[in-house]
């Protein structure tokens, strides 16, 4: 995965970064089950909503929890936050 990181400092396509987090997006979240759905607070008070999952079979050390991040409009496509150190981010492209 470190190679292919430094593929994408040196300029990527967008073919390339689409393809690169469709990747990590898929290794991330397939065979995964929704364990739980709640709001959680962030520090400046507001409230939004958390999922977490886990694999069915294998269950990870940690439920991956993802927050969504938009706004109230939903006109938008937003990033993805996780849990994971290895990705943080799901990002908008």
């Amino acid at each position: 995965m470190l190679e292919r990181m430094k593929e994408m400092i040196e300029r990527p396509t967008f073919t390339d970064l689409k393809k690169h987090w469709t990747d990590t997006a898929n290794n991330l979240l397939q065979g995964l089950e929704v364990t739980q759905v709640k709001y959680e607070e962030n520090e400046e008070g507001e409230h939004g909503i958390v999922i977490c999952l886990n694999h069915k079979v294998r269950p990870h050390k940690i439920d991956i929890q993802l927050t969504i991040m938009s706004d109230d409009e939903g006109n938008g496509f937003g990033s993805i936050h996780t849990n994971v150190v290895e990705v943080p981010v799901l990002p908008i492209l």
